[in-house]
């Protein structure tokens, strides 16, 4: 909902029968244990997790604790399968701090004495219920209910200009989705499937912040309590008049509820009047030869903003419109058995009003970057020349400007949006040389980004970091490796500016791991 450059959709096992452990330990006095299984029996799956990391970490003061468990329950009855998944989190962690200009470049570990309290603990928890049955042999039924939650409290103090503060964080989040598929047959059509959805997402949340003096609270500067509600639906279609040509139409609606109450001050807000959004979409793909497919997107979405920004608070009288995302792609992609698969697509993305971070300020409201335009090329490839040898890599080149920027500062027109590389690239090849033995390279980088709207303060972020790996197979079921992260040594960092100075987060050096992988 707060995204504008994409999102990640991790697929994870389901059913099956295993056992499956790793153990890792190396630089900076880290430790860190896996351990998966899978039963499956008659129709029922059961799929366990848990995950233990410690490490000292390259930086002082810089310790962090966690404890991972997850575990999925999936039943299948007939066409249909019910089931369960419930994963939580709890991490404690102390945080070094950012470095001055000069430190970044002499003292990269140091944690200065301002820091020595910082830190915090975070749990996180997800739970959801899905379904997903044949209703009948055209028609197919998809629904999920989730409720994720999250507690992340935490003491941090940026540079000793500022107070320490306490950062209260609570957050429940629910939702559910359906979707229904019809696969009609239609005599004058190759294929037809044609979608309807809907999803709610409802969220209560609480931001509460304190100034503190070394872990002990001297004042309240924020108290909020916030519930959101956002719910829609959509109809889409997936036409394919012939084996080579696919025409997809869609077309989503969403509208947005709620109301902020500021406890400190005892005021309430109503939620911005967004309206009904509306968002079509249509891509088409043709496929003129086997493996080769050309094809082009156009769609449109929305951004609103986090916390308070979402809410007539005052002093702000006017209504805020949502933030409208419209972008399109068009690209080919080439496949030729299992040995090659490549892509190479251009794209651009325009923002109404993009919504940048959330400020630090008690307010808790967002920067307004304006209207801003982003467009670029991707390319992707990968290659197994051989059965030994896989070689893959990607490539993205971007400019993300701000066209019409914020009427309070005018003078950022067709400034780079800050912290957004113009390149990011990665890529790796994987050797198996010998039946037992498999040596891995990859690496990834970017280069320098801007540190602020009025691009003033410099660039930084610029890297290219490579990393090796040499696994050794002792046994069918166990392997021994080692791994050595960051191998050239780049010095490279994260770099903000908190509008006096530039404050900098170094990233690890060289380091060395080991690890034993049990399978069953």
């Amino acid at each position: 909902m707060n995204n504008i450059a994409g999102n990640a959709n991790i697929l994870t096992r389901i059913g099956g029968n295993y056992l499956d452990a790793r153990l890792i330990g190396g630089a900076f006095g880290t430790v860190d244990a896996q351990a998966s299984a899978g039963l499956e029996r008659g129709g029922f799956s059961q799929n366990y997790l848990i995950g233990y990391r410690r490490t000292d970490a390259y930086r002082d003061h810089a310790d962090l604790d966690r404890l991972n468990l997850a575990g999925k329950w999936f039943y299948d009855v007939g066409s249909t399968r019910i089931g369960a998944i419930v994963r939580h989190s709890v991490a404690h962690a102390q945080e070094p701090g950012y470095l001055t200009d000069a430190d970044a470049d002499t003292d990269r570990t140091r944690s200065y004495a301002v820091s020595a309290t910082d830190g915090g603990t975070r749990r996180i928890g997800q739970y959801s219920l899905h379904l997903d049955a044949d209703l009948a042999d055209p028609l197919a039924l998809s629904v999920k209910g989730y409720a994720n939650s999250l507690h992340d409290d935490r003491y941090v103090r940026y540079s000793a200009g500022v107070p320490q503060q306490r950062r209260l964080t609570e957050e429940w989040q629910y939702g559910a989705t359906a979707a229904l598929h019809y696969h009609p047959r239609v005599e004058f059509l190759h294929a037809l499937m044609i979608e309807a959805g809907g999803d709610v997402q409802v969220q209560d949340n609480k931001s509460l912040r304190w100034l503190t003096d070394r872990r002990t609270l001297t004042s309240q500067t924020r108290d909020q309590d916030f519930g959101l509600t956002v719910y829609g639906g959509y109809l889409q279609a997936v036409i394919e008049p012939t084996d080579w040509l696919k025409i997809t139409p869609a077309w989503r609606i969403d509208r947005v509820a709620g109301d902020f109450t500021n406890r400190l001050a005892g005021t309430t807000a109503p939620i911005n009047d967004y309206g009904t959004i509306s968002q079509p979409k249509l891509s088409v793909a043709v496929t003129p030869l086997t493996g080769v497919t050309a094809y082009a997107n156009y769609g449109r979405t929305f951004q609103i903003g986090a916390g308070s920004a979402s809410y007539l608070v005052p002093p702000r009288t006017t209504d805020l419109a949502p933030s409208i995302n419209e972008g399109f792609e068009a690209g080919v992609k080439l496949t030729r058995g299992r040995w090659l698969e490549a892509r190479v697509a251009l794209w651009q993305q325009t923002a109404s009003g993009e919504l940048k971070r959330r400020l630090n300020d008690p307010s808790g409201d967002v920067d307004n970057l304006g209207r801003t335009r982003r467009r670029g090329i991707d390319l992707q490839l990968d290659l197994k020349p051989v059965r030994t040898v896989a070689l893959w890599g990607s490539y993205s080149h971007q400019t993300a400007r701000i066209v019409t920027p914020d009427p309070a500062t005018p003078s950022q027109a067709g400034n780079l949006i800050d912290h957004v590389p113009q390149n990011v690239f990665s890529g790796g090849l994987d050797v198996t040389p010998a039946p037992k033995v498999r040596l891995s390279l990859w690496g990834n980088g970017q280069s320098s980004y801007e540190l602020d709207p009025a691009n003033t303060q410099g660039r930084y972020g610029e890297y290219v970091v490579l990393n090796a790996e040499v696994a050794y197979k002792l046994t069918p079921k166990i392997e021994i490796s080692a791994q050595l992260k960051n191998l050239a040594n780049e010095r490279y960092e994260y770099v903000w500016y908190d509008g006096t100075q530039r404050l900098h987060a170094p990233a690890d050096p060289r380091s060395l791991f080991g690890a034993v992988r049990l399978t069953l």
